[in-house]
């Protein structure tokens, strides 16, 4: 069972114990997508530079204690921060997580960690967080399998585990459409697996008949061969298709699946939520017979309206379109808004000599105008671990 987003929390007070009542600073740090894999072409990740601008904007409500939001959060006390790129990558979330926790800082490290995105990197970073005692505190996370808490006992989330959309998937199917005999996709990653896990377990339960099962790899490119998945769909005769996966690996998968015939009218797709995002779709040419679930939020709330227009209030850090970028660089001299994305160095900012010197540094940075979902959970991350750290500090007083 998961523990309480409050219990992982308290744990940060390993890290302050013996602080001086008067603690000038604490250190809140973040695993954010920002750009791909050399297997993905090194492609800026728009989603995952959203999240992190939803970081920096609640850190600095946090800080600012003139502009009538959570003022009285750490009132003497300052949130410093810094970020790695996770690229969505199980062993580069793994690294960086650990290089955050034991030597960002100049050594010092973090005293909590905002991340990663996928399922599968903040497993990994959970992992390696393990190690050093840090409390991590994903925004976008959803496996069902992150919540064992004697294996990650470290992690919490402001997001809903998959058990919850794979149950409605399987719902939807039985109750809405009324099918009985469907095929599944599912990635190989922690997202698609315990997801497929879940949501096969409730279809089981409902009396759905699976008649053919593949499986896709993550880190697929425009070059990854499906058509044995493709076939294998194809020989089951089922034209109810549902699918657990990556929203990347997803949208590939399926633009060949509708080449080869497998889609389209007298087909029904289901996807899950990161198949469903909008940025996934619109990689998808003609996504005719899809249907899936998407996050939702109460946009008429205070909080949320509050919440919008200091988002959309942000300046735009994505640069002058001619290639200049925004250069700001975080408290830990890491460059926010600009990478080398393509080096061998986890950013160029922070390790000059380690620069693709054929290659100029690319912007990724945010014009703050489109609304991220996902940026939404994010943001509560980072308030969250600010009150568990005000909590903290004001007990050692």
């Amino acid at each position: 069972m998961q523990q309480p987003l409050v219990v992982p929390l308290l744990l940060l007070s390993a890290g302050l114990a013996g602080a001086s009542s008067a603690l000038s600073s604490v250190r809140l740090c973040g695993l954010f997508p920002r750009f791909r894999t050399a297997a993905q072409d090194f492609k800026a990740d728009d989603s995952g530079t959203r999240r992190f601008a939803a970081f920096v904007q609640a850190i600095r409500e946090v800080n600012n204690k003139t502009d009538g939001i959570a003022d009285h959060l750490l009132p003497t006390t300052e949130v410093l921060f810094t970020q790695r790129d996770s690229r969505r990558d199980g062993a580069t979330a793994f690294f960086e997580a650990r290089e955050l926790a034991t030597s960002a800082f100049k050594g010092q490290g973090c005293d909590a960690i905002v991340g990663a995105a996928s399922s599968g990197p903040s497993a990994l970073a959970a992992l390696a967080l393990k190690e050093s005692s840090t409390p991590q505190v994903s925004y976008s996370s959803t496996s069902a399998g992150l919540s064992d808490g004697s294996t990650y006992p470290y992690f919490a989330r402001t997001v809903p585990s998959d058990d919850f959309q794979a149950t409605g998937l399987a719902d939807l199917v039985h109750s809405l459409f009324g099918y009985k005999r469907i095929a599944t996709v599912a990635s190989t990653d922690a997202y698609g697996a315990s997801g497929m896990l879940a949501f096969k377990r409730r279809a089981s339960a409902l009396g759905i008949v699976t008649l053919a099962s593949v499986s896709i790899t993550g880190g697929a490119n425009d070059e990854s061969d499906f058509s044995e998945q493709t076939e294998a769909l194809r020989a089951s005769g089922a034209t109810v298709i549902v699918i657990f996966a990556g929203g990347y690996d997803a949208s590939l998968f399926i633009e060949k699946a509708y080449d080869a015939g497998v889609g389209g009218p007298g087909f029904l797709w289901l996807g899950s939520d990161a198949v469903s995002q909008a940025s996934t779709m619109a990689r998808i040419e003609d996504p005719t017979g899809f249907f899936g679930l998407t996050p939702s939020a109460s946009t008429d709330s205070p909080i949320f309206r509050r919440y919008n227009r200091s988002r959309s209030a942000m300046p735009s850090t994505a640069g002058d379109g001619a290639g200049n970028c925004d250069l700001e660089i975080d408290d830990d001299g890491v460059q926010m808004w600009a990478a080398d994305n393509d080096g061998s160095a986890r950013d160029a900012g922070r390790v000059p000599s380690a620069r693709n010197a054929s290659t100029p540094l690319v912007c990724s940075g945010s014009d703050n105008q489109q609304l991220d979902i996902y940026a939404m959970y994010s943001y509560d991350a980072t308030f969250a671990l600010a009150h568990a750290l005000h909590r903290l500090v004001e007990h050692a007083r």
